[in-house]
């Protein structure tokens, strides 16, 4: 609830008016292991990891960073919220894993430098206009039945 009012600045809009636009609701959270268990992948099958949370992205990330076999081709998150010793801690680990990684406005860009020279020029932007518009349940689906016709 305290940070979200930060942003009123985008609307023209003070600090309290924000306030009286924020509800705070209760979800359920889940570690990234069961996240993944729940539509039936293994970390080794994400290819691209996109996170925008407001503030806990470098957590979401060390998360994920911590499952073994994790090691998607393209990673993007927001840097804005992270101080500057999460950003060199979490640049560290995606170093040591073999990413290259880029700024681009608010966001860090990384992508596996082993695996990036199998993209063409321009690739970044495309997955990134795809993952925007396209629900997480259709790509999951359409990524299944692509797996699912390549063996049968």
């Amino acid at each position: 609830k305290d940070h979200i009012p930060k942003h009123g600045k985008l609307w023209n809009m003070t600090r309290e008016q924000m306030e009286g636009y924020v509800d705070i609701i209760n979800v359920s959270c889940q570690q990234p292991l069961e996240m993944l268990s729940g539509i039936f992948w293994q970390p080794v099958d994400v290819d691209a990891l996109l996170i925008d949370a407001e503030g806990l992205d470098g957590s979401i990330l060390n998360a994920f960073l911590d499952l073994p076999h994790f090691q998607p081709s393209f990673i993007k998150f927001e840097k804005g919220h992270l101080t500057r010793e999460d950003q060199l801690q979490v640049l560290g680990r995606l170093m040591e894993k073999g990413y290259d990684f880029s700024t681009k406005g608010p966001d860090i860009i990384a992508e596996q430098h082993k695996r990036a020279r199998w993209f063409s020029p321009g690739i970044t932007d495309r997955i990134n206009d795809w993952m925007q518009w396209t629900p997480w349940w259709f790509q999951s689906y359409k990524r299944r039945a692509t797996n699912l016709k390549q063996s049968a």
